[in-house]
């Protein structure tokens, strides 16, 4: 199937770069603040009424954030035993959601990663608003099926960090840190509902795309987070750069040492063609930040090609980083 190719230029030690050829013409991102949320591990968000929801990948709760950053009310999902309630936790136990997806106003579907146990297996509908879980169910079966069609010959080598919808699709971006594929998976998003919801026990069907985004000179970089803009007609996704992040026997992971994130963008009628897309670092008064950016949304739209996004960071040690930064776009998009 035919990759596509994210050219970034040469970077140096696994560090973002600004050599992209796309630089500076069709977008740039700039870090305008940043705040620590009491959060742990925090790796998706989506937008709530006049707020946020977020969730982390080391803790059982969805939480409710406020539009400055506050985080206001929470529901578990999970209900690990052996967790204790206060702390992180551990990697055999925790439910590794990587992302959370609006299906629809009231209505938003978190997913564990896949990755390692059965505890992270497992895919919520929420009612947000009645804080209501509608439907749980494992996707142990599904994530199999997933990796073996991308050939994987460890199952849990499959590791699914981002999600988005767009034109009554669901799309599922596949981090390749261990598989060493960066995937996308398209579903219809009322197969997948069904499904998830127990209306059905056949499994939902998906169209795959394997993704190049390593390069000729960088090859640590893996999606991590996805958002399909509906003005523009294009997907916004991050890509992070990590070295010497370790996968145990057990499935755990030992993380490696952050290099970096950069933003990237393709529209869905590419998707799976043969094509160079660029990807720009993440900066702060012009120069690349090294954060591992895990999940973002629309906080505003600044002008007419500027909008300005929260996104939630993992820096690996148990805290959340909140980030606003602005993607200006320029009328090529």
């Amino acid at each position: 199937m035919p990759a596509i190719v994210i050219s970034c230029g040469n970077p140096k030690k696994n560090q973002p770069t600004s050599s992209s050829p796309l630089e500076n013409n069709h977008f740039k991102i700039e870090v305008t603040a940043e705040k620590q949320i009491p959060l742990s591990s925090g790796s998706g968000i989506t937008g709530f009424k006049y707020g946020f929801l977020v969730v982390g990948d080391d803790t059982p709760w969805m939480y409710y954030m406020d539009s400055t950053g506050v985080i206001t009310d929470s529901l578990r999902l999970s209900h690990e035993d052996g967790y204790v309630p206060g702390v992180r936790m551990p990697g055999m136990l925790k439910p590794d959601f990587e992302s959370i997806t609006r299906l629809n106003k009231n209505i938003v579907l978190v997913l564990s990663s896949g990755s390692s146990n059965i505890a992270r297996d497992t895919a919520y509908m929420v009612n947000a608003v009645d804080k209501i879980i509608l439907a749980k169910r494992s996707l142990g079966e599904l994530y199999e099926m997933m990796a073996d069609s991308a050939g994987l010959e460890d199952r849990h080598t499959l590791n699914i960090e981002g999600s988005t919808v767009a034109a009554g699709e669901l799309y599922l971006f596949n981090r390749g840190d261990f598989s060493g594929m960066n995937m996308i998976y398209k579903f219809s998003v009322a197969d997948f509902i069904a499904y998830v919801g127990g209306k059905t026990d056949s499994l939902p069907k998906f169209v795959l795309h394997k993704i190049d985004l390593r390069g000729s000179d960088d090859d640590g970089m893996t999606f991590s987070a996805a958002y399909y803009i509906e003005k523009y007609k294009i997907f916004v996704f991050s890509v992070t750069i990590e070295s010497g992040a370790v996968l145990d026997d057990e499935g755990m992971v030992s993380d490696g040492i952050i290099g970096g994130t950069a933003i990237g963008f393709i529209k869905p009628g590419d998707i799976g063609k043969e094509k160079k897309v660029a990807v720009n670092p993440i900066t702060k008064n012009g120069k690349p930040l090294v954060i591992k950016l895990e999940g973002f949304w629309p906080l505003r739209q600044i002008d007419g090609r500027t909008v300005a996004f929260y996104g939630v960071s993992d820096p690996d040690d148990g805290t959340t980083v909140l980030y606003t930064f602005n993607i200006q776009f320029n009328d090529s998009i």
